[in-house]
């Protein structure tokens, strides 16, 4: 679909701009499976004012999940509310003044299995917040598929890349 490439040193040449750079290619109905490195408040937000809902691995310095907090969905699975943090300085006051003061997000956690090696456990946090329609199974299937964006990744100091699956 679309992909940017650019410098990995200097001011809004991170790959959380060039993403952001990309957002216009994004269409309404569309699910943006990211990396952890992703996976803001402020980035999940300016998704979803385009009607993209998200799925990627929870950062590792949010939290550790209690999944007995929130409104419990299943076993290893909930409903939760994150809260808009301070204006980045990237974000001017007007766009700023738009993004809602909570999301309700949904956190699944899943463990990777394979023989011989130590179990892996994944916490994904997702805007596709129906249980009954989006299983905690199909969103680790989905989450699954962000490995495509490392295998086809552009060999660069710093990319982002997005690409449509069709249904």
């Amino acid at each position: 679909m679309d992909v940017a490439i650019g410098p990995s040193k200097g001011k809004e040449t991170g790959e959380s701009a060039l993403l952001r750079a990309m957002l216009q290619s994004l269409e309404e109905g569309d699910i943006a499976v990211m990396d952890r490195y992703y996976c803001s408040f402020m980035m999940i937000a300016l998704l979803l004012a385009q009607g993209v809902q998200t799925c990627a691995r929870k950062h590792h310095l949010r939290p550790a999940t209690d999944f007995r907090r929130g409104k419990r969905l299943g076993k290893n699975d909930h409903l939760i509310v994150w809260t808009r943090p301070q204006r980045p300085k990237w974000m001017d006051e007007a766009t700023y003044a738009q993004i809602p003061e909570q999301l309700e997000l949904r956190e699944v956690r899943y463990h990777i299995v394979v023989p011989g090696r130590r179990t892996k456990k994944i916490d994904v946090i997702t805007t596709l917040t129906d249980a009954e329609e989006y299983t905690t199974e199909e969103i680790a299937e989905l989450y699954g598929f962000r490995w495509n964006s490392e295998v086809y990744q552009p060999d660069c100091t710093s990319s982002a890349l997005l690409y449509r699956v069709a249904a």
